[in-house]
């Protein structure tokens, strides 16, 4: 497999509101919600500076932590790979509207990371 680099988080919240409002103030992050979803888009900071955006989402279970995406260049490869190495693939694949497709897995020390292939206009 092709290396795969860490392009975006999704922070979990019990009170997404709160911690818009908090990232908000502290950082300045500006936010945008997805249409009809609880999952805020988070821009950090301005394109031309290093860094990731991300996402704030609500949060699932109580010991849920922050989920890093990696980009990939094949889905289906990565999932492979995933059980082939004694990781879990721990959702269905997602579907995302001009994005791509995801899907959730764990490494095999239970760290949670969601696998992103994007989708390429030339493809």
């Amino acid at each position: 497999m092709k290396p795969a680099r860490i392009v975006f988080f999704e922070i979990p919240s019990a009170k997404p509101a709160n911690c818009l409002s908090f990232y908000q103030k502290v950082f300045g992050w500006q936010f945008r919600q997805l249409e009809g979803q609880p999952y805020w888009l988070a821009k950090t900071g301005p394109d031309h500076l290093p860094g990731i955006n991300g996402g704030i989402i609500s949060r699932s279970a109580f010991n849920q932590s922050v989920v890093y995406t990696l980009q990939v260049q094949n889905l289906d490869d990565m999932m492979v790979a995933v059980k082939a190495h004694g990781g879990e693939v721990i959702s269905e694949e997602l579907l995302l509207p001009g994005i791509g497709r995801s899907i959730y897995f764990r490494d095999p020390e239970g760290h949670v990371f969601k696998g992103l292939q994007v989708n390429h206009p030339d493809k």
